[in-house]
């Protein structure tokens, strides 16, 4: 079956609010179980953190087999 990649991500401000990542953690599940929903199967889950002192922008990549492109 093949491959696909589907990203997410999200900005805070951590000076002003603090960093949680938590706070993804409905948004992200929301996106596994629409994939899940359409009969993928979640292979793997990449995250990636990047920001300074006044913001952090949050990624995670989810790669998937599916008969096709989940949209």
């Amino acid at each position: 079956m093949p491959r696909f990649v589907k990203s997410i991500s999200f900005y805070n401000r951590a000076l002003l609010v603090g960093f949680d990542s938590k706070k993804d953690d409905a948004d992200v599940n929301a996106m596994l179980d629409g994939l899940r929903d359409a009969g993928a199967e979640i292979i793997e889950i990449n995250t990636s953190i990047s920001g300074g002192f006044l913001k952090h922008v949050s990624t995670y990549v989810v790669i998937y087999e599916a008969p096709e492109v989940v949209q």
